[in-house]
């Protein structure tokens, strides 16, 4: 069910997905993510493996020009994120005008995915959305991971 992210709120909301009973180690992993907001250049999306405590931050406010955190004014997220996304970095995708980032192309997050390689798979996965600044709302409707054993 979609999650309401509460609006400028740094410690946000948690989706969860639990892999088992997988035990392959991770070569290559990807996510998928679903959160319609209405000022995505306002959000910080990290991932984190609970069992092994690796996390990494996919999004950190997105910029339509870096440094510029959080001008990025484009509405929604409905993006893949993959180290070797062929539309480039996710926090440089933002044009003018309230663009929906949408996959495909894929797009490399803002730390890499590789932290989480030779990993297992197996395990809870935590997807963490928080809104930085007031005003704007959204959702975390859902996430999922790709991986290649």
């Amino acid at each position: 069910a979609p999650i309401a992210i509460p609006d400028n709120n740094a410690t946000g909301i948690e989706g969860q997905l639990t892999i088992t009973p997988q035990t392959a180690a991770i070569q290559d992993l990807n996510i998928k993510i679903d959160a319609p907001h209405t000022y995505v250049g306002d959000l910080i999306v990290t991932l984190r493996h609970v069992e092994t405590g690796s996390t990494v931050t996919l999004i950190d406010r997105m910029a339509r020009t870096p440094p510029t955190i959080g001008s990025c004014n484009a509405n929604n997220l409905d993006i893949t994120l993959d180290d070797q996304g062929t539309g480039g970095a996710i926090e440089t995708i933002c044009g003018p005008g309230p663009n929906t980032p949408t996959s495909p192309p894929s797009f490399v997050p803002n730390n890499p995915l590789a932290l989480f390689n030779g990993e297992s798979i197996a395990g809870t996965w935590e997807l963490s959305v928080s809104d930085r600044v007031s005003i704007d709302t959204g959702t975390l409707n859902s996430f999922c991971i790709e991986w290649n054993p």
